[in-house]
């Protein structure tokens, strides 16, 4: 398949085309300052309360925090909205973290803009990359049903074609990234899934 523009951020591939939402650092939050948005509904499966957050990797590869963390309990489901045409966006489980320490190795589930031959959507997998937490899975699922789920109840569960579990993955043709040209499109995430 092919893209005119996709930025996930845990390609360095695809997140050296991310386009920045400002070209200055700084500390503050970058909120949406309009009403498109796509609703992302994160259910916490985890056995304990985890704090989630919304974070964006630019072109120049700095951080951004887009959203302040939340702790959610496990159980429990809290909706989050993103950018609809953000690059490079990426929910951590980690939002208690500080901003830098969110380069570790974690479970992501990640989110970006993607145009192409007219059509527009948002191409989404998740990443693993080596040193996640092996207990911690991921499942993601669009509200359109034409644009399929991924899930990977481990780092170790994942096939190519649902997450990122290397950089080496852009010479298989990068199978993760899987768009849903459909517009605009909800995402129900959930962290630690059964299956």
């Amino acid at each position: 398949m092919q893209f005119t523009t996709v930025v996930l951020g845990a390609s360095m591939a695809l997140m050296a085309s991310a386009i920045p939402m400002h070209e200055h650092k700084h500390a503050h939050l970058h909120h949406s300052r309009n009403a498109d948005n796509f609703p992302i509904r994160i259910t916490n499966n985890c056995g304990s309360d985890k704090t989630f957050g919304l974070y964006q990797i630019t072109g120049a590869f700095d951080m951004l925090q887009v959203s302040e963390g939340r702790t959610i309990p496990n159980g429990e489901t809290h909706t989050l909205n993103a950018p609809f045409t953000g690059l490079g966006l990426r929910l951590s489980g980690n939002g208690d973290w500080p901003l830098g320490d969110q380069w570790k190795a974690q479970g992501l589930a990640e989110f970006g803009y993607s145009a192409y031959n007219g059509m527009d959507g948002t191409a989404y997998n998740l990443s693993f990359m080596q040193g996640s937490d092996e207990s911690i899975g991921i499942s993601i699922t669009p509200d359109n049903s034409e644009c399929g789920p991924k899930s990977c109840t481990s780092p170790a569960t994942c096939s190519l074609t649902d997450a990122w579990t290397n950089p080496d993955q852009t010479a298989n043709g990068s199978p993760a990234d899987t768009v849903c040209y459909h517009g605009k499109t909800g995402f129900n995430v959930v962290w630690c899934p059964s299956s």
